[in-house]
């Protein structure tokens, strides 16, 4: 996987970032009309089927945003960046492994380990 842009770039990217609005001295926050609209769709759907399921790591991680004084729109907004870094770290983990969790040797490895054991290939 190449290396993934700062959670900001990709916020601004799907159309989940905050746009800050000043209205009568007080600072609020609206998100962007623009943007990959699929990928906020789905990153929606995904916050929304978190919290609804009442014994989820996302639910548990909602429950905390809204006892920390945020808004139940903040808090969803909050998982959603949250899925999202989740969703990176699973795509880095099954970069460095293979089917199942198991560490697929590079390309390197696999001529080490065939030297080493003497084969020579096409003999």
């Amino acid at each position: 996987m190449a290396a993934s842009p700062p959670p900001a770039a990709f916020a601004s990217y799907c159309g989940t970032a905050p746009i800050e609005i000043a209205s009568a001295g007080r600072a609020r926050h609206r998100l962007s009309c623009s943007g990959d609209r699929q990928l906020n769709a789905v990153l929606h759907t995904i916050a929304v089927i978190q919290i609804r399921m009442r014994h989820t790591a996302g639910r548990a991680y909602y429950d905390r945003k809204i006892a920390e004084g945020k808004t139940p729109k903040e808090a969803k907004r909050r998982l959603t960046d949250h899925i999202w870094r989740v969703m990176q770290s699973d795509e880095r983990r099954r970069a460095r492994t293979g089917p199942g969790g198991l560490r697929c040797p590079g390309f390197d490895d696999v001529l080490q380990a065939s030297h080493d054991l003497g084969w020579q290939g096409g003999e």
